[in-house]
């Protein structure tokens, strides 16, 4: 799922077909009808319909001009510029997005949608401790899930597992209090292995300008020497870097070419970096991750690491070898079958879209919870945006390894409610995890 949830509610005037269109998915529809509206009626509300319609057809230039002309026609609706710090930040233009979110915050620090606004944008710039002090505020004021779930991954970040899941649960609660909003008019948009081949082509051609070797990891490969291709309900591309890669200089020389890095320079040069860096291929939107790996008593180290909680990932040694992909040449592990097999499963030569390796790996060592509250976060995340198969899938992984009678309720909620095609039962295994290793009693 996306890092930032929506916080911004346009207000139509009229229920007109170009809000229908939008509503029900039909964004080409909807784009023509808007062009129609403003050609006859030119007010803000028309352009900001516009604008968000052009968001979702990733139209992002188009939605910036139509979000301009809204505030030049309407400067006190603050609608307008809100939505255009929400697309600078998925254009990850963040100085852009910076010099519109701060006066707007200063200016209505008791509007909800704008101090929930600010704390997104706090978070895709990495400074959580500022947004850990909007919480109280926001919570005191809203019970929404989509703030709970950013406030949890807030403390994710911070190393407060036990508290990120005091709020997703809150989260959980709030969604299965209420009926359920109508699903997504779109199943989730995973990355399209087409603009992830950009993205991967792009970051090797610049690593290899710069001499830095890399191997290709755990989905990305996966897909590749299984499928031939990247997987298509994938989220990122994943990159194996040499543990000793001086980080600060490869990020700042990487974002020269057309990446963008929401690392603080702090995070980059310290622990949180040292394991895992998160890059954005600007053109094609394409996530990268760099995990750094070391050698260590005959395995391949690795993990992701929240202010002093790492979660690591130690496999056996297999060697090197090179494989074939979109007509370049790739560094990868040696024998591809027994890695997959210790890091996947003995099934691993079937395709399993609802599989989170930071849960369900054999591999993992996570006495403090990272992957777990992780997957709570992405499990709250797909919910609020109503992609409820997703959200379903999620709650399955986590009920396999942790005992968590709440997660069993949103599970029969979503099945009461819903006529869908679950994905298949996750077996629970024998040894279950407890909530109250986290402090959670109920």
């Amino acid at each position: 799922m996306s890092l930032f949830s929506t916080t911004t509610t346009v207000t139509f005037a009229d229920n007109n077909t170009a809000q229908q269109l939008y509503a029900a998915g039909k964004y080409q529809e909807a784009l023509a009808e808007y062009n129609k509206l403003i050609m006859s009626n030119p007010v803000a509300t028309n352009y900001l319909g516009l604008a968000m319609t052009y968001n979702k057809l990733n139209h992002k230039i188009h939605a910036i001009n139509a979000l301009q002309e809204a505030i030049q026609i309407d400067p006190q609706n603050i609608e307008a510029p809100a939505l255009l710090v929400q697309t600078y930040m998925g254009m990850h233009n963040f100085s852009a997005a910076k010099e519109i979110v701060e006066p707007l915050y200063e200016a209505h620090k008791e509007n909800v949608n704008i101090v929930a606004l600010y704390m997104n944008f706090l978070i895709g710039i990495g400074d959580y401790k500022t947004g850990q002090g909007l919480i109280d505020f926001l919570l005191e004021n809203s019970s929404h899930a989509g703030i709970l779930n950013n406030a949890g991954l807030i403390e994710i970040e911070l190393g407060n597992m036990p508290k990120a899941l005091e709020y997703f649960r809150r989260g959980f609660r709030t969604i299965i209090s209420k009926p359920l909003p109508p699903a997504a008019p779109k199943q989730q948009e995973f990355m399209d292995p087409e603009t992830g081949k950009r993205g991967l082509l792009a970051i090797k051609k610049v690593l290899d300008e710069l001499g830095i070797p890399f191997m290709l990891e755990a989905g990305t490969i996966l897909g590749i020497y299984r499928d031939g291709d990247l997987l298509p309900h994938d989220k990122d591309v994943d990159l194996g870097l040499p543990w000793n890669v001086p980080r600060a200089e490869l990020i700042h020389t990487v974002c020269k070419y057309n990446f963008a890095c929401n690392y603080t320079e702090e995070d980059i040069v310290g622990e949180k970096g040292q394991w895992n860096i998160s890059i954005v291929h600007i053109p094609s939107g394409t996530t990268i991750d760099f995990f750094f790996l070391k050698p260590e008593d005959g395995k391949i180290v690795g993990g992701i690491h929240k202010n002093g909680k790492t979660l690591v990932l130690k496999h056996t040694n297999v060697g090197r070898r090179t494989i074939e992909y979109a007509g370049q040449t790739f560094l990868t592990y040696g024998d591809l079958d027994a890695h997959f097999t210790e890091k996947y499963g003995k099934d691993w030569r079937t395709p399993q879209a609802n599989y989170n390796t930071l849960i369900l790996s054999e591999a993992i060592y996570d006495p403090d919870g990272v992957g777990i509250a992780l997957c709570y976060n992405h499990c709250l995340g797909a919910l609020c945006e109503s992609y409820y198969k997703k959200g379903h899938g999620y709650a399955m992984q986590l009920l396999s390894i942790i005992d968590d009678p709440l997660l069993q309720e949103v599970k029969d909620y979503l099945e009461a409610n819903l006529h869908e095609k679950w994905y298949p039962p996750i077996p629970l295994r024998a040894e279950r995890r407890s909530m109250k290793e986290f402090g959670i009693q109920d």
